[in-house]
Formats: C-alpha cells, structure tokens, sequence
C-alpha cells in the first residue's frame, strides 16, 4: 500500500476529538518539511473548526479539498442516491420512521405505566433530540476507510506529486466539521472569499468503494476555462473497470462542501446498481473498503491534468 495511505489508515483513520486532529496535523505538517512544502491551519469560527491549508488559497487558480473529520458511528448506513432524490429521501425515511415510531411505542407504554401521559410528547420530543444530537455528534466511527480517508489521501497524494511550479497555481485544503453541516467550509469561504468565487474546486469525499467515479459539477465549475481539459483528462484516465462520469449539480445531489463554492466539483465513487448509482457502508463500522486503484486513477488524471494546464500557460 501506498506510504501516505498506509500511514493515515493504521494510525490516524479516526479525527473527531481536538486531540486526534492536531496528532494528525503534526504528522502531516512533518511530511510536509521533508517534502519541501509547508502546511498551516486555520483555527476559529463556529465549534472552533481547524481546516489544514497547504499552499496559499488566495492565489490558487485551483483548490484540491476534502473533509478530514470524522462521522459519528451509527448503526445504519447513510445510503444515497445521487440522481435520484426521490430514492434518497425514501431510503432515509426507510431507516427514520421505524425507530421514530419504535420510540413512540416505548414513550407511550412507559407513560402508561405510570400513569403520567402529560410527559409523553417532552420525553418523545427529547428523546429524538438526542436520536439526532447522536448522528451527528456521538462516538467517532472506528473505520473511515472511504468516509473519507480516501478522500484525504486523493488531496495529500495528488499535492505531492506535483512540481513547486504547478504548486504555485494550486493550494489544498482539508475541512474540519463537514460531517456538522459543511461548518469547515463555510469558515473558509468567509476567510477566503475571492477562492471561493474564482478557483475550480475538486471535493474529494468517499472515493474509495465503487466502479463509477461521479463528478457532479456546479455551472460556475462547467463554465471555468480548465473544465473541459479536466472532463477529458478524467475519463481518458479511467481504466480497469472504472470509470468518470460528470454530472451538473442541479440533476444530481451529493451533498458535501463543494456545496459552499460558486465553482465547486463533488468527487466521489458509487456502485451502479438496477436502482442506479449507490452509496453505502459510510458512518458504520463496515467502511472498511479502499480500493487503491480509485485513488491511483484520481491522482494520476489530476496531477496529469494540472501538469498540462502549467505547461499551456
């Protein structure tokens, strides 16, 4: 396996706690001296996010970013389906709805027994507020092999790849708090904003467990001078069974930060099934698959691609 890879999968596969992340920036920022390059991170906001920034952002004709925080474990899988919301939504009340209603049953007997059925509605009603509170924010899921481990090792591998010169036209950044609601991201667009409007962004989140590798693009990013060499880059690339797909956002829907920017790109592996493109395993101790393949393709079509745009400029 891959020395980056191998090394954030065997020590540092869990970033929840404020004490698992800066063990793993005072890594990275080690790997980054012995690479001739330097890292920084950008503290403050809402929750005090941390996102880890290697190169400067605000010159960046191109921005390479992942979320490096780590999901809370669930019992269930948050399956998705991202051209077809209908689906989705089906599939989440599919999980919702029996506990919600297996919860209400509870409530209700246990009021029954005694004898206090004024307290049915406060203690349901907190009772899913802690349902909640508990996906977002419970125990750190032990495995995030795909969500996003993957992710983070696409960014870190495609950066050091690169020359200095092509680092020069492209920065890094890996986001605290995207599984809170895209917290990280938001920060940094606040802190960067001419980023934010003008570089192409590739957000890479859960690439590591399926065949078909969807880029699902904002019209901001369709319309950027260095999208199209990007497309054609990525599918000449694929090979071995994979393949890259683009897709505009407003017909598919991966929610993650590429959300926050006018140009932002959603990068991510699904399984093609009858349904449709699929996502599973993530936020469950099953988010064991990487398959390196997927991540030598992205690097090897990104690094490819920047190197090109460098030499055309």
């Amino acid at each position: 396996m891959e020395p980056i890879a191998k090394t954030i999968l065997e020590r540092f596969q869990v970033r929840k706690s404020a004490q698992q992340k800066i063990a793993f920036y005072h890594w990275l920022e080690t790997l980054c001296k012995e690479n001739g390059t330097a890292c920084r991170v950008e503290t403050g906001g809402l929750l005090n996010s941390r996102n880890i920034i290697l190169g400067n952002p605000d010159t960046a004709e191109i921005l390479l970013t992942a979320h490096y925080d780590t999901c809370a474990r669930m019992p269930f899988p948050n399956l998705l389906f991202p051209r077809n919301i209908l689906l989705t939504l089906l599939a989440q009340l599919g999980v919702l709805l029996p506990i919600f209603f297996i919860w209400g049953v509870a409530v209700a007997l246990a009021a029954q027994l005694i004898e206090a059925q004024e307290f049915y509605w406060p203690v349901y009603g907190a009772g899913l507020l802690a349902f909640m509170l508990c996906m977002m924010a419970g125990p750190a899921n032990p495995h995030t092999a795909n969500d996003n481990t993957s992710g983070v090792v696409t960014v870190l591998r495609t950066w050091f790849a690169l020359s200095a010169e092509q680092r020069a036209k492209t920065a890094c950044v890996l986001f605290d708090y995207e599984e809170l609601g895209l917290i990280g991201s938001a920060r940094f667009v606040k802190c960067h904003p001419k980023a934010a409007k003008e570089a192409l962004v590739l957000n890479f989140d859960c690439v590591s467990d399926g065949d078909s590798i969807l880029f699902v693009s904002k019209p901001g990013a369709a319309h950027h001078p260095l999208f199209h060499t990007l497309q054609k880059a990525c599918e000449t690339t694929a090979a071995n069974g994979k393949a890259c797909h683009f897709y505009p956002s407003k017909s598919t829907f991966y929610p993650s930060d590429q959300m926050n920017f006018k140009r932002g790109i959603g990068v991510a592996a699904f399984h093609k099934k009858k349904l449709g493109y699929r996502i599973g395993r993530i936020h469950t101790v099953r988010d064991t698959v990487y398959d390196e393949q997927n991540i030598d393709l992205l690097v090897a079509a990104v690094s490819g691609w920047i190197s090109q745009t460098e030499e055309s400029a």
